[in-house]
């Protein structure tokens, strides 16, 4: 999947959901953005997990996160059905049991990245 690094226009394209969620907000807080809760943890400790948890309590910087990552994932599934002409792109993997939201914002994007074809039939 190393098409993904030019296609999303990242080096790293083809992380996944738990590692994009960690790096997105360590490269925010880093950037100064501000998390009481998500600048209390390590950064060598920071997770996924505590990313989606921040964003289920309210966290504003958790929430920016979990909708980049929505974004991310719609662009991803587009890509897929595109090329393999699929209707379904599953989720899995270590993360799927939090990945709600993410889906959430991902079907909201998913239709303005990728509205469906329109076929017409010109002349014979």
């Amino acid at each position: 999947m190393r098409f993904l690094d030019g296609v999303l226009e990242d080096s790293r394209g083809a992380d996944g959901i738990a590692a994009l969620a960690r790096r997105w907000t360590l490269e925010a807080l880093d950037a100064g953005e501000v998390s009481p809760t998500l600048s209390a943890i390590p950064a060598d400790r920071l997770s996924a997990i505590d990313v989606f948890a921040a964003a289920q309590d309210g966290d504003r910087l958790a929430r920016t996160v979990l909708a980049r990552l929505g974004e991310r994932l719609a662009r991803i599934a587009a890509i897929l059905s595109s090329l393999l002409g699929v209707e379904t792109v599953v989720v899995a993997g270590a993360i799927a049991e939090a990945i709600g939201p993410v889906l959430e914002h991902s079907r909201t994007a998913l239709p303005r990245i990728a509205p469906r074809p329109t076929l017409n039939c010109g002349p014979a």
